[in-house]
């Protein structure tokens, strides 16, 4: 009799996910997922008729002896490595240290960074002095200087967000609204890191320092990208004129 209801024990299993309440300790969690793998999706089985729990077939380039080998060889090292594990779980010296974030340096000369992007360019040494040519310091210098530092060195983008309440169709409505509902608000929170636009010193995308357009905005940064929000329930609509900027900078 217990011959006979094996069988269908096991069957059962098989057309049941098999979770740890339903496995018994004689029976294996993988052989049985396998099973169940198998014969609800027999699309898996890389040949039909032969069950996914059957072991493969050795390679018939490796001899018996050589595969014991290789398993005598693991099991071997797995032993001495968890050994030297153990032996060494109480030595400080073998425990790695906790970092703690470097603290950046203030430059000892004023013109230490001049110097370091001499050096990367390869342009520090003795031979290459003779290319270098002093600039006469004028108004056309100061300009080109302060047109270069006006440029992004990364790739910069600036993206409007609105908030449409349920039933506002018409743009003023939208455009007054001073807040949104609560999933808006997270959804804004997630799209970067709040700035304040008065000390900001990345990429503004239009919006101004004077508080014109808003107090904060979310803002994202990478090392080759900015992404600046401008976001309309931030922006004050007090008057026509105010919603006439917001609808000019959103519209940017």
């Amino acid at each position: 009799m217990k011959d006979f209801m094996a069988p269908q024990a096991k069957r059962r299993c098989r057309e049941v996910v098999p979770t740890w309440d339903a496995i018994r300790d004689d029976e294996d969690a993988l052989d049985e997922m396998l099973q169940y793998l198998g014969t609800t999706s027999p699309e898996c089985l890389q040949r039909a008729g032969m069950p996914l729990n059957i072991p493969a077939l050795p390679p018939t380039c490796i001899s018996e002896k050589q595969e014991n080998d290789v398993m005598n060889a693991i099991l071997k090292q797995y032993t001495e490595e968890k050994g030297f594990a153990d032996k060494c779980n109480n030595n400080l010296n073998m425990r790695a240290m906790e970092q703690e974030e470097p603290c950046p340096q203030r430059p000892q000369s004023a013109f230490y960074y001049c110097r370091l992007l001499l050096n990367i360019l390869g342009m520090n040494s003795w031979e290459k002095r003779s290319n270098f040519h002093l600039l006469r310091k004028n108004e056309k210098l100061l300009r080109e200087l302060k047109n270069l530092d006006s440029r992004q060195c990364r790739e910069t983008h600036k993206i409007a967000v609105f908030y449409v309440a349920e039933g506002q169709e018409d743009k003023h409505s939208i455009l007054t609204n001073t807040s949104g509902s609560q999933a808006y608000e997270d959804f804004v929170s997630g799209l970067g890191w709040e700035v304040n636009l008065t000390n900001h010193c990345g990429f503004l995308g239009g919006l101004q320092r004077n508080k014109s357009t808003g107090f904060s905005t979310p803002y994202f940064a990478t090392s080759t990208v900015e992404v600046m929000f401008h976001v309309s329930t931030r922006m004050p609509p007090d008057s026509d004129d105010s919603l006439t900027k917001k609808a000019e900078t959103l519209g940017q």
